[in-house]
């Protein structure tokens, strides 16, 4: 999962709701055709991967893309919002106040991408609005002005770290307490910056490079 900011996460949003601003088909084949589309066009799936994991990690992302869009009208509930015009959907009843014209485009965009996973997901497509919205939380909060963690960079979500250390030789575990690293006669532990068990210090992860990269300098310079 990548991390975006949410007005990247807006922008993905805004070109999907582009590509969606004619009127959909209504028949569950023309949506889920309209919104595999969308998800090329917005950027969320690439065309040379088309699989069956790869569609549904792009609805997720596009649900999640949704949330921050609606967030821009009420800050914070944006997830909430999008939660109740999906449930509402589903349920068919109208919430209370009505939705908003926005929001009914942005709940006939979720319904498509719903519709779409259908054909690529085994359980209930509606499955996906968990980790969507947890990515939304974890966005925002990332982003956020007045918290810890901001657009600098100063937290990193799990998976990227994973990806970032690995990617430099560290063999990397995920543990209960934090991320366990070894590398030859090397080992490092960071720890996880909240219960959440989803962020990591980004300060950590590269005092965990640096260590590695001067121990690789200096065996280097051994003579042989």
């Amino acid at each position: 999962m990548l991390i975006r900011t949410p007005a990247d996460s807006r922008a993905v949003a805004k070109r999907l709701l582009e590509s969606l601003r004619r009127q959909l088909p209504t028949t569950d084949a023309g949506r889920a055709d309209a919104a595999h589309r969308a998800l090329r066009t917005s950027g969320l799936l690439d065309s040379s991967n088309l699989s069956s994991s790869a569609v549904a990690a792009a609805v997720r992302d596009g649900l999640t893309s949704l949330a921050h869009l609606l967030d821009e009208d009420a800050p914070g509930h944006g997830a909430g919002q999008l939660l109740l015009l999906v449930l509402a959907e589903t349920e068919a009843f109208t919430p209370h106040p009505a939705p908003s014209k926005h929001q009914i485009i942005a709940r006939e965009a979720a319904a498509a991408l719903l519709t779409l996973a259908l054909w690529h997901t085994d359980d209930d497509p509606q499955l996906l609005l968990g980790p969507a919205l947890r990515a939304h939380a974890e966005e925002a909060r990332l982003h956020h002005d007045g918290d810890g963690a901001s657009s600098d960079g100063i937290c990193l979500l799990v998976p990227e770290a994973v990806r970032r250390l690995e990617a430099e030789g560290w063999s990397v575990e995920i543990a209960e307490d934090g991320l366990k690293l070894a590398n030859g006669k090397l080992n490092h532990h960071i720890p996880y910056r909240d219960s959440l068990d989803s962020l990591v210090a980004r300060d950590d992860t590269d005092s965990a490079l640096h260590r590695l990269r001067k121990a690789k300098a200096a065996r280097k310079r051994l003579p042989s």
